[in-house]
């Protein structure tokens, strides 16, 4: 009939056809439809209603394969290519777009340091995107335990996680005292017999108004004043700063003394802390330690005139004199 329709066979009965097979006739033969849209009449599930799904396969019959669809992969532009995504920035497609992931916990993806893979650093930054700032740092940072309060830690360090100090250390060591919050690097040097200031120098000349030197015999610091003095105001003034009136323990010290004495304190034969004040021809160290060397020159001591204290010649000799009958010069000791 002249008005007869063409029909198209529908293999798969999805209600569309495809021109493989078509006949021509006013009503529709079994298996057969007015239309031949669909892309492959063997798959019922492809068809120009189907879902496009990522398959590999042009599931709705337009032409491209796995283009557009709402079933395929949420992708998260990565621009800084860190391998984590930025989540205000996505695309859905089956194969992922250049410069784009799966991921979207970036929280910065203009630096590439910052990410849910980044260790977190002490810097003020959530460099891991757990949404804390400084928490914690997994290289960890050595602390100080800062027994005294003052800022400088002692030698006692403990490693910690955190990026704040624990509670009682400090981020700075070289406290040479931690027991004494007026010891630290920080601090100013005074004359007292301590190191204040933590330079591994004890006292300092300026400090202390006369030259100072240490004795690697004993570890002992030394003033050299020139101020002329009695024997008890020499004694009274080393007192003052922590001080005694030096002491020989043997030759060595003495010589050691008697060198830095004719530097230090020229023309002048400077007290030391030998004396028979209590008792004569007994005689001792002001500090009471025990007398083991002596060092009198010829005939001395003689007790002219109740001489009862000794001081130095530039020779290393010592001689007794009147306690208050020679202003001289003094050599102070610490320890």
């Amino acid at each position: 009939a002249a008005d007869a329709t063409t029909w198209y066979i529908d293999y798969d009965s999805d209600g569309y056809g495809s021109t493989r097979f078509t006949q021509t006739a006013c009503d529709a033969p079994s298996a057969y439809v007015d239309n031949a849209d669909d892309c492959d009449d063997t798959d019922a599930d492809v068809s120009p209603v189907g879902v496009e799904v990522c398959n590999g396969v042009d599931d709705d019959c337009d032409g491209t394969v796995d283009g557009g669809t709402a079933s395929g992969t949420t992708w998260y532009a990565d621009g800084d290519g860190d391998g984590y995504g930025d989540a205000a920035s996505s695309s859905v497609a089956c194969d992922a777009p250049a410069g784009s992931v799966a991921d979207d916990t970036d929280c910065d993806d203009g630096d590439a340091a910052i990410s849910p893979g980044a260790s977190e650093e002490c810097n003020s930054v959530d460099d891991d995107c757990d949404g804390s700032v400084d928490e914690s740092s997994t290289t960890g940072t050595t602390w100080y335990v800062d027994s005294d309060a003052d800022g400088y830690g002692g030698t006692t360090t403990t490693t910690s996680y955190t990026c704040s100090a624990p509670t009682g250390a400090s981020a700075t060591g070289g406290d040479c005292d931690d027991t004494d919050s007026a010891i630290s690097p920080a601090d100013t040097e005074v004359c007292n017999g301590q190191d204040d200031d933590c330079d591994g120098v004890v006292d300092s000349t300026a400090a202390c108004g006369c030259s100072v030197a240490t004795y690697s015999g004993n570890s002992n610091t030394y003033m050299f004043c020139t101020t002329g003095s009695y024997w008890a105001a020499a004694s009274s003034s080393c007192a003052a700063v922590g001080y005694h009136l030096a002491t020989m323990g043997d030759a060595a010290e003495n010589s050691w003394v008697t060198g830095q004495a004719n530097t230090y304190i020229t023309g002048s034969d400077p007290w030391i802390g030998f004396n028979d004040v209590a008792s004569e021809g007994s005689w001792v160290w002001e500090t009471g330690e025990s007398v083991a060397y002596t060092n009198w020159g010829g005939g001395e001591p003689n007790n002219s005139s109740n001489e009862d204290c000794a001081h130095l010649y530039d020779s290393g000799v010592w001689n007794d004199h009147q306690c208050s009958g020679l202003s001289t010069g003094y050599i102070c000791e610490s320890g």
